[in-house]
């Protein structure tokens, strides 16, 4: 990942200035941890400011690479990103075992900010 990105997005995700939301990236009352990213890449006219959508979240995006749930493409390209919901691992029970985790579903089963910002210092 863009080590400068990378910087800009923990420390908006630590800053505690977004309230956190689930469900997608962004409705009235937040933000997601992708959310956050997209935000930053409309900051620099990456993508352009997101839209309302039929389900009341916001979209980003243009055209066919518009999305409601993951980074549109364009931001993956700009961020460095390997995937459009990157993963993390999780230690398992058994300490050989390891999980792989998306960064959406970790926000939307109520890991904070906070500790999804950590996740991606050590991991992206």
């Amino acid at each position: 990942m863009n080590p400068k990105i990378k910087a800009r997005w923990i420390t908006r995700l630590r800053s505690g200035e977004v309230p956190q939301t689930s469900g997608g990236l962004r409705d009235a009352h937040g933000q997601c941890c992708l959310g956050v990213l997209c935000e930053l890449a409309v900051e620099d006219k990456v993508i352009p400011a997101s839209e309302v959508g039929d389900l009341g979240f916001h979209v980003y995006g243009e055209g066919e690479d518009q999305q409601g749930g993951i980074l549109p493409n364009a931001v993956v390209d700009w961020a460095g990103l390997p995937e459009q919901d990157p993963s993390v691992d999780m230690d398992a029970d058994d300490e050989e075992d390891v999980i792989e985790r998306s960064l959406s579903d970790l926000n939307d089963t109520g890991w904070t900010f906070a500790e999804i910002a950590d996740l991606i210092e050590e991991q992206l």
